[in-house]
């Protein structure tokens, strides 16, 4: 098993939601240096919702032992530093 998407790109810092869920078995999600820290339900979506200020890469791990590919269970979510049209549509 392993994250559907290794990396998540952003270039809008500010509030952002998360929307998870497990098709198999119980797993953890938590982004590093972030309050994201939820577990994952098979058939549940979790939500979560936190700020990214700034630029940056932000790890993803699952903190929940799932079997033999846990190991693998890792990504991560690159804001990118906002740019002049970025800044005008948040006024």
């Amino acid at each position: 098993m392993e994250f559907p998407s290794k990396r998540n790109h952003g270039t809008r810092r500010g509030r952002s939601n998360v929307f998870v869920t497990s098709q198999d078995i119980s797993h953890g999600f938590m982004v590093e240096d972030h309050d994201i820290n939820v577990m994952l339900l098979p058939g549940q979506i979790a939500r979560a919702t936190t700020f990214f200020d700034e630029p940056g890469t932000y790890h993803i791990i699952c903190h929940e032992y799932c079997g033999p590919g846990h190991h693998n269970m890792y990504a991560t979510i690159i804001v990118e530093p906002a740019t002049t049209a970025d800044a005008d549509t948040t006024k």
